[in-house]
């Protein structure tokens, strides 16, 4: 009998239905994916065609924000753990693929609001919360659109030269690729070799203004087919 009340005192009382804290949480999750929408949306998506990575960018905030949210709520652990959170999380990389610098500098910034805007300090008034997202939000915009302005889109390439991959054969490359894709090439990724079945993935960049429908990826053998078998114009 001691030992159920012993039990019964010790165990936390739930409290279904208080508020606390929730208009605040509201207020500052409204704030984050607002910035986030603004970022990846209006500003990554408009001049990089990654699908796949405007997803993760989404879910990857998200998370950090609840996540660092909750830990910063928890007294014992303070707003030093969702600094360490923070320099777990900007520092990590993804092992499957190459990610460019640019990418992941995309990566750092969603994190980093992610990050500011749940552990702001209670001194902190809304309106200073705004201004600190609006000025990543205006730097982003100002360096995307004016400093970095070509418009570059982006395919992935199952290309089977394995020799002219290599460095010096670069211009060679370009050439190749040029004449079977009919595209002016700004640049040339290599994303992987494969010697096993002299075959390599690459990625080629070109100006969205001469996208012609490509698919996401693309295999020159069958483009190459595709050709050859067109029937002749009389």
């Amino acid at each position: 009998m001691m030992f159920t009340e012993i039990l019964l005192q010790s165990t936390p009382t739930i409290n279904w239905f208080e508020v606390g804290n929730l208009p605040t949480l509201l207020v500052k999750f409204f704030i984050n994916v607002s910035v986030v929408f603004l970022i990846v949306s209006q500003i990554y998506s408009k001049t990089n065609d990654k699908k796949e990575y405007a997803f993760t960018y989404f879910i990857f905030n998200i998370l950090i924000f609840f996540i660092c949210y909750l830990m910063v709520s928890v007294t014992n652990l303070g707003i030093g753990f969702g600094f360490g959170l923070f320099a777990l999380f900007s520092i990590m990389r993804y092992r499957t693929q190459t990610i460019s610098i640019k990418d992941m500098t995309y990566l750092f910034a969603v994190v980093s609001v992610a990050v500011m805007n749940a552990i702001s300090v209670a001194q902190m008034g809304i309106l200073e919360l705004i201004f600190i997202n609006a000025s990543i939000v205006g730097a982003l915009f100002v360096m995307e659109r004016h400093f970095f302005s070509e418009n570059l889109v982006s395919r992935k390439v199952h290309y089977e030269k394995v020799k002219l991959v290599q460095p010096q054969h670069y211009e060679e490359l370009k050439a190749d690729l040029e004449d079977r894709m009919g595209l002016n090439i700004k640049k040339i990724e290599v994303s992987s070799v494969n010697y096993l079945t002299d075959s390599a993935i690459l990625r080629a960049y070109f100006d969205a203004n001469e996208y012609s429908g490509l698919g996401a990826e693309i295999d020159l053998d069958e483009m190459d087919k595709a050709k050859f078998s067109e029937p002749a114009v009389a």
